[in-house]
């Protein structure tokens, strides 16, 4: 297959101006995340207590040989010797899942309106990439939250819709116009179609990728694109940092694609990949690291250092080693 490649005049995504604050803003959800794993877990073994979690095959091969990489806060990563994807297993239970997300409470919401300037960067970036393979007006956001990008979408044209299970979130989204439903996809009418459907950081929390992916295309017009940002397994931070990465929560991202495995799961589909390319390099977090320092909150500024001293952040992009992937995917 050729592998797509991003439109010379679409501009580059670069780190935030100030990575450090926005880590330190980031800090109160960091932690609320760690609560919420706490009572999963095993004290005597530190990883997630075998009553909440169940054994599973490769999410995209179905494989069932794989490697251990490493535990972090209780959930245990592996990779496929197959296909290489890198995801969590054993798993949560559909119930235990279900528990989880009841119980915890992360302010999505605020941390979108306090990163602002970031995130239109990044919802940027994406219409960027879908506007040359939209062939009509009508999209869906899954997981749209308060509707910040929907309000993107709107400026960009799009009429605008959007599902969402956090209740006041979906007022919030309501409130500025747009038509948002609590519910699933697949608790959406089957006859409903859409001209593109979007997915930002969602689609790594599914564990099952093939049949989720078969009901999303099964709402898209003909000619509609799916588009998906996810974190991106091959990113040059998660392979030097391992589990010092934020990449890995150990509950909730339990699928971790990078260019290889979204190309492979999009095959198997029968789906065609009409771009892809990566935002947001984290040189930030690498230097820190090689310093010795804390990747995220450093007590100092790390020099360059010399293995990346000449190491730009276009080139991280370009190599589609950015800390996440943006793809879109047609029939």
């Amino acid at each position: 297959m050729t592998t797509p490649t991003p439109t010379p005049e679409r501009p580059v995504l670069l780190d935030t101006a100030d990575p450090r604050t926005l880590h330190a803003q980031r800090a109160a959800s960091y932690d609320a995340v760690r609560r919420a794993h706490a009572p999963y877990i095993d004290p005597a073994t530190g990883r997630f207590d075998a009553r909440h979690v169940e054994a599973r095959a490769c999410p995209v091969c179905h494989g069932t040989s794989s490697r251990t990489m490493f535990v972090k806060s209780g959930g245990i990563y592996v990779k496929c010797t197959g296909c290489g994807m890198v995801f969590t297993n054993p798993g949560f239970t559909k119930a235990a899942l279900h528990r989880y997300y009841a119980s915890i409470d992360v302010d999505h919401a605020g941390n979108l309106d306090r990163e602002s300037d970031f995130f239109r960067r990044i919802y940027g970036s994406g219409l960027a990439r879908i506007a040359p393979h939209a062939n009509g007006r009508r999209l869906l956001d899954i997981g749209c939250s308060h509707g910040f990008f929907l309000d993107m979408a709107r400026e960009a044209g799009f009429e605008t819709h959007g599902l969402e299970l956090h209740q006041g979130d979906v007022e919030l989204a309501r409130a500025h116009g747009h038509r948002v439903r609590a519910c699933t996809i697949e608790d959406t009418d089957p006859a409903e179609r859409y001209d593109v459907i979007t997915m930002w950081d969602v689609f790594e929390h599914i564990p099952d990728p093939h049949p989720f992916l078969d009901v999303v295309f099964s709402r898209l017009a003909p000619g509609g694109v799916l588009f998906l940002q996810v974190p991106n397994s091959g990113a040059l931070a998660p392979q030097v940092l391992h589990e010092r990465c934020n990449m890995f929560d150990g509950l909730e991202h339990v699928c971790l694609y990078d260019p290889a495995t979204i190309r492979r799961l999009a095959d198997d589909r029968g789906h065609r990949l009409l771009d892809i390319g990566s935002v947001i390099p984290e040189l930030y977090a690498v230097r820190n690291h090689l310093s010795y320092d804390h990747a995220y909150f450093p007590e100092g500024d790390a020099p360059p250092h010399p293995l990346f001293a000449h190491l730009t952040e276009e080139q991280v992009l370009a190599s589609l080693l950015g800390y996440k992937l943006q793809v879109v995917l047609g029939r």
